[in-house]
């Protein structure tokens, strides 16, 4: 009789879908009721020991059924299996050698896509994504099954998003996009494919895409991740009623998980666009030991910017110096540093002028070092110091960063300067 063996796709990254596709690729035993041939009985000894899962026997004796028979009209099949088992028994780069040799002799035939995205797959588990790119494209064009077509297409376009090739990505997540039908990577392509677009400057298409992924996405960490940047997303368009219903919508999900806290931040971002201050320095006082430190770090610098808006330049300056000590190098540490110079300038502090010097010293941005320069400038001013200040003021006045006013200003005090 015979023995049919189907062969699975490996599966990584997170896709949002758990099941294995189906390849091609059968292992059959030739009747034993009939005479064999040498051929078909070291034939049947690889597949005998394949069917076992020995796979170093199975290789050992497909290697040498190669060997015997070059000739054979079974030895793209027997390649592939060869490869399957160094493969299985995880000897990868022996395993991409045999598949390479088997897509170099031949180029017809069910295994060769399936070869081509295991050798897809391997370069790519490697992180080798220049490599693996060529052959999920060879696997997408040779391949018949539409599943494993659709695996094909999602990792082209997963390869030429880690390849920073956004636009030639997102025309591949598209091809994902156009079979809709029993596609386990639909969700994951549309989320991908939204965050692409939004990259591009494409905000309202983006936007169209994750509100559909948030309302249909079936794998949930998926729904969450969409629902709570749909709120975010809303957020940086101004659409802070659709927002904040979005937010409470992701906090109601059982499996938010991770993105917890991001709906969190961004209800007390909404709270301090709406001048609710002191709800955003309350709730850091209440919850922000149940952040992660990266979070807590978020959160302070949003609620030291609060208590700056209500006056309280000193707990302000507590929650920026909070940031900076835990962690320094981070984003977040650097808007604290140029919100504590501010709550400084507000409070008259003495100390500021060696404060700005060193903040100036860590190359800030452009546009925080013009700021600051003026906030020099004006400290320098106070304290009638106009031959300090004047210089300040001269190079600001030539600022491409500066607004309109604040440039009419520092020339106002220039010509002050000059006259004192």
């Amino acid at each position: 009789g015979e023995l049919v063996i189907r062969h699975a796709l490996p599966w990584h990254m997170n896709s949002g879908y758990t099941g294995m596709p189906e390849a091609a690729g059968e292992i059959r035993l030739a009747p034993t009721n009939q005479p064999l041939t040498p051929e078909q009985i070291q034939l049947n000894l690889g597949n005998t020991a394949y069917q076992k899962k020995d796979w170093p026997q199975a290789a050992s004796e497909y290697e040498r059924f190669l060997d015997l028979y070059p000739g054979s009209s079974e030895r793209s099949v027997v390649m592939f299996r060869l490869a399957e088992a160094y493969r299985l028994m995880g000897s990868v780069n022996n395993a991409r050698i045999v598949y390479e040799r088997l897509l170099n002799e031949f180029n017809a035939g069910d295994i060769i896509g399936v070869a081509a995205f295991r050798v897809g797959d391997i370069y790519m588990t490697e992180r080798n994504y220049a490599a693996a790119l060529p052959y999920f494209r060879k696997a997408a064009v040779r391949l018949k099954d539409p599943k494993l077509i659709n695996a094909a297409n999602f990792y082209t376009a997963r390869t030429l998003e880690a390849l920073g090739k956004k636009t030639d990505a997102r025309f591949a997540y598209e091809d994902v996009l156009k079979m809709p039908n029993d596609n386990p990577y639909l969700e994951a392509s549309r989320m991908s494919y939204a965050l692409i677009l939004k990259d591009t400057g494409r905000n309202d298409i983006a936007l169209k895409q994750l509100e559909a992924l948030a309302k249909t996405a079936q794998n949930p960490e998926l729904k969450a991740r969409a629902t709570v940047n749909l709120g975010l997303w809303q957020i940086e368009m101004q659409q802070n009623k659709k927002a904040e219903e979005t937010l409470k919508n992701a906090l109601a999900l059982p499996e938010i998980g991770v993105w917890k806290e991001l709906a969190q931040l961004g209800l007390m971002q909404l709270q301090f666009e709406q001048g609710k201050y002191k709800q955003v320095a309350d709730s850091f006082e209440r919850s922000s030991q149940e952040f992660s430190p990266e979070a807590r770090s978020q959160f302070a610098v949003l609620a030291g910017r609060a208590q700056r808006q209500m006056g309280n330049h000193r707990e302000a300056i507590e929650l920026f110096n909070s940031v900076t000590a835990a962690a320094p190098n981070s984003v977040f540490a650097r808007e604290a540093a140029w919100e504590r110079l501010a709550a400084m300038y507000q409070l008259d502090d003495p100390n500021l002028i060696g404060e700005i010097d060193a903040y100036l010293t860590n190359n800030p941005e452009s546009q925080k070092r013009d700021q600051v320069q003026l906030m020099k400038a004006e400290v320098l001013y106070k304290k009638q110091d106009y031959a300090a200040a004047a210089p300040l003021y001269e190079a600001l006045t030539k600022s491409r960063q500066l607004s309109g006013n604040m440039k009419a200003e520092a020339l106002t005090k220039l010509g002050w300067c000059y006259m004192q």
